[in-house]
């Protein structure tokens, strides 16, 4: 039976303008899509959904994260990005098995849905761990490949990145996997080269870690005497599109490099603020045409998965950076959340409109931060946060409602398990 979700209000959005704008309308669901938007849909013949006044806008896409890394949250903090990764995070690492990664992209599942994020971009490993979580649980997820030279190995890890590419995109509808590195200071010019070739052969997109520290972008001009986006783009890395994760240090050649090749930019401002990483250049990104996205990356470097903090601190960063209160619009950072990173992971069929996925957030506009409530975009992006999500629906099942949780675990059992393996890790 289809459902009516009424009493409530409708966020459009016009590709043509850029606009979003607030509708009094009901929504039709029915076979996990949207069949029917407007303001006098009957209640009859209807599962109906009261709104209770709530707010129904497109779900979030949390465009750049490493999910399991909840298994991580709280290890380290206070500490630069090369001594992060390279005493805290790389050893932890090394000890996880495919279980602990199924049970740590649980929790972070939860996170997700708790506050309004559909669909995410997940860069882990283990990932036939992470595409039963996600089967489960019923999110959308791109996962990338993440894939180095650390252990020595690199044709091992190139024939592990081809064979999970063919094993895993078997036309499931919440989960697909995509090419992806970890960095170019990670990964040797062999490796670099050779991923190349795979998207070549594909005609795939790449995912990777880009320019997020200044050292790490001086040392790849130091190497190679080209930025790392300009290595990349010398590579073929990105010849078919893709995503680069971070972009502090993009130049306006690497910049133009993405515009030209359909890269999209996503930025992780809360976790590059915490390890004092910088700030990306986003208003110079979107003057050149570039494609914002926008991620929380993972929870032992953010430490939350919140999408409505990195709305507002991708806000007013950027004004802080620029010494400019116009430097940014509270409609661009929203379309970045939702749309922008929606179009970089290919999520098709996206948005509340008539033939779309039935993904959506409902947010409580009664709450006191929504008042006045002429200005909805506005509040989404500088003062709400995850206590408005009233519930959270992908392919139109509920899988967040009001402090509840429809996945396909018990909560209770997912966080018992994590607190052990937490527990694991830090005594090995």
């Amino acid at each position: 039976m289809a459902t009516l979700y009424y009493g409530g209000k409708i966020l459009e959005f016009d590709s043509t303008t850029g606009l979003f704008s607030i509708e009094d309308k009901s929504l039709l669901v029915e076979c996990g899509r949207i069949t029917d938007v407007d303001a006098n849909l009957s209640r009859k013949d209807y599962e109906c959904v009261d709104l209770k006044g709530g707010l129904v806008i497109p779900g979030f896409v949390n465009c750049h994260t490493h999910s399991a890394m909840t298994l991580l949250r709280g290890i380290s903090d206070d500490l630069p990005l090369s001594e992060w990764l390279s005493k805290k995070v790389f050893p932890r690492e090394a000890k996880l098995t495919e279980e602990d990664v199924y049970w740590g992209t649980q929790l972070a599942i939860s996170e997700y849905v708790r506050g309004g994020t559909i669909g995410i971009c997940d860069m882990y490993f283990f990932n036939d761990a992470i595409r039963a979580a996600v089967t489960s649980s019923g999110i959308r997820c791109r996962a990338v490949g993440g894939i180095n030279s650390l252990s020595g190995n690199d044709e091992g890890e190139l024939n592990k990145l081809d064979a999970m590419y063919r094993k895993l995109n078997d036309g499931n509808e919440f989960y697909s996997f995509g090419l992806g590195f970890h960095a170019e200071y990670t990964c040797s010019q062999r490796l670099i080269e050779r991923v190349g070739q795979l998207a070549a052969d594909y005609r795939a997109p790449v995912s990777v870690h880009v320019s997020e520290t200044l050292s790490e972008h001086k040392a790849c001009i130091d190497r190679y005497g080209m930025t790392p986006m300009m290595k990349f783009a010398d590579s073929g890395i990105f010849d078919y599109g893709g995503c680069a994760f971070h972009c502090v240090y993009a130049t306006d050649e690497d910049l133009q490099i993405m515009a030209d090749k359909g890269v999209t930019l996503v930025t992780n401002p809360a976790s590059n603020a915490k390890l004092a990483s910088g700030v990306a250049p986003l208003l110079k990104a979107k003057s050149a045409g570039v494609n914002l996205a926008l991620g929380t990356d993972g929870a032992a470097s953010n430490n939350a998965l919140n999408m409505f903090r990195e709305m507002h601190l991708a806000a007013v960063l950027q004004k802080l950076l620029l010494n400019r209160a116009d430097a940014i619009y509270d409609r661009d950072v929203l379309r970045m959340a939702t749309y922008g990173g929606a179009n970089a992971i290919g999520l098709s069929d996206y948005g509340i409109e008539v033939g779309c996925n039935a993904d959506f957030t409902v947010l409580d506009t009664n709450a006191a931060e929504f008042c006045p409530t002429s200005n909805a975009v506005n509040h989404i992006v500088y003062s709400c946060g995850v206590h408005n999500v009233m519930r959270t629906v992908v392919g139109g099942k509920t899988l967040y409602k009001d402090g509840e949780f429809f996945l396909g675990e018990d909560m209770d059992l997912v966080r018992r398990k994590c607190e052990l393996i937490s527990a694991r890790l830090e005594k090995e």
